[in-house]
C-alpha cells in the first residue's frame, strides 16, 4: 500500500479502489483511515478530552441514564452511568480531527469492568461519532508497542454507537450481583 497524502486528500492505494472516498489516508501500522477535519480547539488536549466526557455524557443522558462526571487527571474512570439503581463505570477517549486515540501501553491500565467511549470529535456543528467497547475488546484491537499504543477507527468500525454493550454490562453485573454479595459475606464471617 502507498502513501501520498497532499493536503487532505488521500491519494494511497485504497483510496484509487474508492474504499476512502479520497479523503483518508493510512497509519504507521498500516491500516487505513479516513480524514476527519479538526475542529477549531483541536490543538486544545484538555478541551478534546473534556468536550469528549461532555458528548458521551449528553448520550447516555438521552438514553435514559443519570450521568455523573469525575473530574481529576491520571484517572481511570471518567463517567459512572446510573439506570434502574444500576450503574456502569465508563472510560472516554476523545480526538478530535484524528484517525485514531493514544492509549497507554500498560496493558494493565485497561480496568475490567470499564468499559470505554471512544469519541471521534468532527468539525465544529457535526455531532461527533462514539465506538462503544469492553476492556477486553480495546486489549484485543488496540496495536500495542513498547513505549506506546493506540486503537484506530478501522479496528473499531464495528463499535460504532454500540451502546448495547453498556446495557449487557449492566445485566452481566446482575447476574454476577448474588455471587459476590455471597462472597461479601462469606469475608466478613
Amino acid at each position: 500500500m502507498t502513501v501520498g497524502l497532499s493536503g487532505s486528500q488521500c491519494v494511497c492505494s485504497v483510496a484509487r479502489n474508492k474504499v476512502c472516498g479520497g479523503a483518508g489516508g493510512v497509519s504507521p501500522e498500516g491500516m487505513h483511515y479516513r480524514m476527519v477535519r479538526r475542529p477549531e480547539t483541536a490543538n486544545l488536549p484538555s478541551n478534546v478530552h473534556m468536550a469528549g466526557e461532555f458528548f458521551a455524557a449528553a448520550e447516555l443522558s438521552k438514553r435514559g441514564f443519570q450521568v455523573s462526571l469525575t473530574m481529576g487527571n491520571a484517572k481511570a474512570v471518567d463517567l459512572f452511568a446510573e439506570r434502574d439503581g444500576r450503574s456502569i463505570c465508563i472510560q472516554v477517549k476523545a480526538a478530535g480531527g484524528s484517525h485514531g486515540w493514544p492509549l497507554s501501553a500498560d496493558k494493565t491500565k485497561i480496568v475490567d469492568n470499564v468499559l470505554f467511549v471512544f469519541v471521534a470529535l468532527n468539525a465544529v456543528g457535526e455531532q461527533p461519532d462514539y465506538y462503544v467497547l469492553t476492556p477486553q475488546e480495546v486489549r484485543e484491537r488496540a496495536r500495542w508497542a513498547s513505549i506506546r499504543a493506540g486503537i484506530y477507527i478501522p479496528q473499531i468500525q464495528d463499535r460504532k454507537d454500540a451502546w448495547r454493550l453498556i446495557d449487557d454490562a449492566l445485566r452481566e453485573s446482575d447476574r454476577l450481583a448474588p455471587t459476590r454479595r455471597r462472597r461479601r459475606v462469606a469475608q466478613s464471617r
